[in-house]
């Protein structure tokens, strides 16, 4: 994920015209939304966010490699039981990932990327890749 990529998920228009835009972009918005979101940060539910930033400058080894996967599976199950499950005239706003497709990718210089592949229970045909530089 590039600037440009963070800039339109971050952009008002997922919050003001959420349920008018395209369904696999405000998928996108929202997971990219709980990976960052501190977890346990929201008043109105608690269980919400990832909390990749509380791993920062953690040193990596197996733990890390563990954790993240399964903190951003984790929210993402959490997500999955309050968004919309295509019952009752509402669209199906679920997406389905596991920690064995998340991977943290880091490299010599001390970058580290997070590849979290996924699919759209409303598209299970697309597979679809968020991946973005974090400083993990």
């Amino acid at each position: 994920m590039d600037a440009a990529d963070i800039k339109k998920y971050a952009s008002s228009d997922f919050l003001f015209f959420y349920g008018s835009n395209d369904l696999a972009e405000e998928c996108a918005s929202d997971l990219y939304q709980i990976l960052f979101q501190p977890s346990r940060s929201m008043f109105f539910y608690r269980d919400f966010g990832a909390g990749i930033s509380a791993h920062e400058n953690y040193p990596s080894g197996i733990s890390r490699e563990i954790l993240i996967p399964f903190a951003i599976a984790d929210s993402v199950a959490k997500r999955n039981t309050i968004v919309g499950d295509g019952t009752n005239g509402t669209v199906d706003r679920r997406i389905a990932t596991s920690q064995s497709v998340i991977s943290v990718e880091s490299d010599n210089s001390g970058n580290t990327d997070i590849v979290v592949n996924y699919f759209l229970y409303a598209d299970q045909k697309d597979f679809q890749t968020l991946s973005f530089p974090v400083g993990v």
